[in-house]
């Protein structure tokens, strides 16, 4: 039996093995990076304001409990919004994100109504998603 024929055909295999581990290395990094620069703003500022996820569908001021009832409506977009803030015209603001624990942001479909404690009525409510201003509405009372 001659080993240097031997020796050959080991040798071939190994570089084959090595050229298939590398390419897919290469591959699975690349298409990692391709996916993540593709899907990193999912949607802009912009996009968000021409066609809103959340609108709002009401907003009154309770003067007896001292709420203002803001009534949310998310459309049917499959879009990943990971925080929505309420802002009224005195300068407080609420936020609600998906690391907080005690409120939720509306799923696709869903209509939500959102108690935000006030002492007094303020005259506006602005939601932003995502820190990007969408929609003004005047608080009426309960």
């Amino acid at each position: 039996m001659n080993k240097k024929a031997l020796s050959n055909i080991v040798a071939s295999l190994v570089i084959i093995l090595l050229s298939l581990v590398a390419v897919s290395t290469i591959w699975v990094t690349t298409k990692k990076l391709i996916d993540n620069v593709a899907l990193s703003p999912e949607i802009d500022c912009l996009d968000i304001k021409i066609q809103p996820p959340i609108k709002i569908n009401s907003v009154c001021y309770d003067s007896i409990n001292k709420q203002i009832k803001v009534e949310l409506k998310r459309n049917f977009q499959e879009l990943q919004i990971n925080s929505i803030s309420i802002l009224s015209n005195s300068g407080l603001e609420w936020k609600c994100s998906s690391t907080c624990g005690n409120c939720l942001i509306l799923n696709s479909g869903e209509t939500k109504t959102y108690l935000l404690n006030e002492e007094t009525q303020p005259a506006k409510i602005t939601l932003a998603i995502e820190d990007c201003i969408i929609e003004t509405k005047n608080v009426g009372n309960c």
